[in-house]
């Protein structure tokens, strides 16, 4: 059944506000809010039954940021609504605006059945053989189309009050400050001491004065003459050319530059390429 949307009701409807989305309670009435860029009139209809005819329809005057909004006083939690929006039927651009169809709210948190599309009644377009969705379908679904449900999921407390809190955030470094002068200072550091009171600033612990930290003792350590040295290969065993310094022992990785700039490249290259070991030749 077809009918033309006329805006009637008995309720006084104000402006509202654009936030929350959906259908919010208030003390007085319900707060009615829905996003569309590109609606160009949007109309708020009221149901006592899920399969009657709408009591009122009311056209949300009012849009802030793309969201139409109205309050309605004298609504209360249980109270059945959808939308009609009229605008653009553009498919090819995306818009499939059709004032017959009535829209369920996409903030709605309750509704009275499941969507049934019996002979196509829930399709913005004509979806018989060879029309297309180029098609407009004026059938009315009004009556087939679910019911959104007004909500109240404010939770009653029932006299029970919340522990008080604290009223302002604090960092952990100063609240760690200012323990007694009779704590430890390695107690001073952890977080846990956190809970402990709080004293005046006056009773503040003395700061120790900044300057530079004193040096770490050596401890145990081996000064380097003190290591002795290890003893040379002997005669007959083939030792490698990268052969080390004067006075030092075994085969070092150290190469020492000879006098044929070009020989101590070759044998530095033959040396880490390949490792040809050769016979041990003394530096002079």
């Amino acid at each position: 059944m077809a009918y033309e949307l006329n805006p009637r009701s008995s309720k006084t409807v104000t402006k509202g506000t654009h936030y929350p989305l959906g259908a919010t309670p208030t003390p007085d009435g319900v707060n009615f809010a829905v996003y569309s860029k590109q609606a160009t009139n949007v109309f708020l209809l009221l149901f006592d039954t899920p399969d009657g005819e709408p009591t009122d329809i009311i056209e949300l005057q009012d849009r802030d940021r793309f969201v139409w909004h109205a309050h309605v006083k004298g609504v209360k939690a249980g109270q059945l609504y959808g939308y009609k929006v009229r605008g653009e039927y553009r498919p090819e651009w995306g818009l499939r605006f059709n004032d017959a169809k009535l829209l369920l709210d996409p903030y709605a948190k309750a509704v009275t059945g499941k969507f049934r599309n019996t002979n196509g009644l829930l399709l913005a377009y004509d979806a018989q053989p060879g029309a297309g969705d180029r098609v407009l379908d004026r059938r009315d679904n009004t009556t087939a189309v679910p019911k959104a449900i007004v909500v109240d999921d404010a939770f009653d407390w029932q006299g029970v009050r919340s522990r008080s809190r604290p009223r302002a955030a604090r960092h952990l470094r100063g609240a760690r400050e200012g323990l007694h002068d009779r704590e430890p200072r390695r107690a001073r550091g952890p977080a846990r001491h956190v809970c402990r009171p709080r004293l005046g600033r006056g009773d503040r612990a003395p700061e120790e004065p900044r300057g530079r930290r004193p040096r770490r003792p050596a401890g145990r350590r081996v000064a380097r003459g003190n290591v002795a040295p290890r003893e040379r290969p002997t005669g007959g065993r083939p030792s490698c050319s990268i052969a080390s310094r004067p006075g030092s022992s075994g085969c070092s990785r150290s190469f020492v530059r000879q006098s044929s700039p070009r020989l101590w490249a070759t044998r530095k290259i033959q040396a880490r390429s390949f490792w040809i070991p050769v016979p041990f030749r003394k530096v002079r």
